[in-house]
Formats: structure tokens, sequence, C-alpha cells
């Protein structure tokens, strides 16, 4: 099954190109976008071959129907509420590109209603790693907020319910995207930090031209003691461009 293209390019405006000096701001953020792309590509191959199993079992027990994957999302959401028990139509419903404020409130009517449905920690991680991924890419979209607005709350209250480490971890991964879809600045660090995604939230800050806000993150990253020698090497690259910038900024 194909989640659909999953890039930074809806961080970033920069284009891919070739390798440039580290201490150019452009080639940095190319060489930390690398980094976070690789790092999303993994998630989203996991969960598409867990979905995709779950995909041929789903046909297998319907095979008089329609191969699921090759449904549209209006015959999704008919076999949804047609097929109270079946979670798999749902989990498709998730991996469905989003256009508008109306794709979003049926998206994340789907989302509380596999959630609710999911009945081990396997489902329940599946679901909300795809329902992630559909969230990253609603980052720079003009729609959306509303819904971002009352997912937020949502996932407090399963945060509140005392989840597995690995529910927690997706949660809290969603959580780092809906920030990104809100522009909530102080939002991101926070949850960022122990995440596969922790350097995305300065990368993520110097696509905005929040200088000053990339330089602090930068410098909070730097002090976590399991830095990866990629992760330390693009933050001593951005730790360098940054002060430049703000340096130059202050002597304006």
């Amino acid at each position: 099954m194909k989640i659909g293209q999953l890039s930074l390019l809806l961080l970033l405006v920069l284009h891919a190109g070739a390798d440039i000096p580290s201490t150019d701001l452009p080639g940095a953020m190319r060489q930390g976008r690398k980094i976070i792309e690789n790092r999303l590509a993994l998630e989203a191959t996991n969960t598409s071959d867990i979905v995709e199993q779950m995909m041929h079992a789903y046909d297998a027990q319907h095979p008089q129907d329609i191969q699921i994957e090759f449904l549209s999302m209006k015959q999704l959401q008919r076999l949804a509420q047609a097929r109270t028990n079946d979670l798999v139509p749902r989990l498709l419903l998730l991996s469905r590109e989003l256009t508008s404020d109306e794709d979003c409130a049926a998206w994340f009517a789907a989302l509380k209603g596999g959630y609710a449905q999911c009945t081990n920690e396997g489902q329940r991680v599946t679901c909300l790693m795809l329902a992630s991924l559909g969230v990253f890419k609603l980052e720079g979209k003009r729609f959306g907020k509303a819904m971002l607005g009352e997912l937020k709350p949502w996932l407090n209250s399963l945060s509140s319910d005392r989840p597995t480490p690995a529910i927690a971890g997706k949660i809290q991964l969603m959580q780092l995207f809906a920030a990104l879809g809100t522009e909530a600045y102080s939002e991101v660090p926070i949850y960022g930090r122990s995440t596969p995604f922790r350097t995305l939230a300065p990368l993520w800050m110097m696509s905005k031209g929040k200088w000053e806000l990339a330089l602090k993150e930068v410098q909070a990253v730097k002090q976590l003691p399991d830095l990866e020698s990629d992760e330390k090497s693009m933050m001593d690259a951005f730790e360098s461009i940054l002060k430049g910038i703000t340096e130059k900024k202050t002597d304006k």
C-alpha cells in the first residue's frame, strides 16, 4: 500500500541539489532534512507493511468485494459505516490525502472511531502512526487548523490514560506534528525532544526564519547525551550559522 509521498518539502522550500559547504545555510538545511526524511521513511515503511498485511487478511475474509485498497474515500466511508466491527476501512481512511476542512473533519471522526475499535497495542500503535503521517502533511496547509485544534485535547486525554510506552511514543509523535501544523513554537521542542525527530525543531524554526528560537533549540538539543554523530555534526553546523545570523541582526 502506498501511504503517499512523505517529504519535508512541506516544511522547506529548498530544492535538493549538489552538496555545498556545511557553513552555507541551504546546504546545512539539506543535510538536516535528509536525516529527518530517512527517519520518516522508516516509520512510514514499517506502518505500511503492517497495514498491507491487515488488508490482505481483510480481502481474504471478503472475497466477494472489490479489493479494499482500490476503494475511494467515499466508498471507504460507506464501508466503515456499514461494517462497524471492521478496523481496516478506518485505517485506510487515515492514509488518504486530505484536501479540505471537510476532509479533515471526516478524517478525525475515522481516527476516533478506529482507535476506539482497536483491541491491542499493535493496532493502537498502527492507528496512531498512520494518523501521525496524515497530520504531518498538514504543515503549511491553509486548511485543517480547526481539526488540529480539536485533535490536541483528544491526544491529551489519551496521554492521561497512562498508555504503554509504545503507544505513548506515537501519541507524542502525533502531538509534535500537530504542533507543527498549528505553528506552536513553544510546543514543538517539548514534543520533539525525546523522539527520533528531535532535530526537527531547529530545522523547522529555521525554515520559518525564527533564528533566535532555532539557536536556542540547537543549543538545547546539543545537550542531549545520546546524539548520534550525524545529528551532532548537523547541530554544530546549525549553531555556527545561526550565531552568525543573530549576531548580524544584533549589530544592526
